[in-house]
């Protein structure tokens, strides 16, 4: 409506701050949905700034009907629910992965090499190092939509000596077995 009257006569003051505020609110929403079409597609060439949000909406929804599952066989039945099917695939996964037992088990290497030649293979078995961490972190793409956290890479990158001990903990304790 403002478009048609900037067209029709000059705008007043008023009108003309209405104008800023409604624009600059639709460039942050446009930008928004630009984010989120970007992590949802998951392509590193939207880096391009191709503003065509139709074509990411036909390749998210083309992902999504490719990988729908309409139905599945459990128990020598056929089962077509949603939830029932999310509940079947959920289940099977915990058994399959859910094992709380701990183990660490090793490996005896002369068995497995005989007389091939000798290798180091000690580093295999170490904690990570600081340094391997920092790299595999800035090693990642920012373009790739977020983890289980809802966090970028980008935010890890960005915020890394804030975090990095954290994150230090965090693959310590998954080498100890601790998470």
């Amino acid at each position: 409506m403002i478009d048609a009257t900037k067209e029709s006569r000059p705008l007043a003051e008023e009108e003309r701050g209405k104008d800023n505020i409604l624009l600059a609110k639709l460039t942050s929403i446009l930008n928004q949905e630009e984010i989120y079409w970007k992590q949802k597609a998951g392509v590193t060439w939207l880096k391009e700034d191709d503003g065509n949000t139709s074509y990411f909406h036909s390749v998210t929804n083309g992902h999504r009907n490719r990988n729908f599952i309409p139905w599945v066989w459990h128990d020598n039945q056929r089962v077509g629910d949603i939830g029932r099917i999310s509940d079947i695939f959920t289940s099977f996964y915990k058994d399959l992965y859910g094992s709380t037992k701990e183990h660490r088990f090793q490996i005896n290497w002369s068995n497995l090499l005989g007389t091939k030649e000798q290798c180091d293979l000690t580093a295999l078995d170490i904690p990570f190092t600081h340094e391997e961490i920092r790299e595999v972190v800035f090693g990642m793409s920012v373009d790739k939509a977020p983890g289980p956290n809802g966090l970028p890479i980008l935010f890890f990158q960005k915020f890394w000596e804030i975090i990095k001990l954290d994150i230090f903990k965090l693959c310590d304790d998954f080498y100890w077995g601790k998470r």
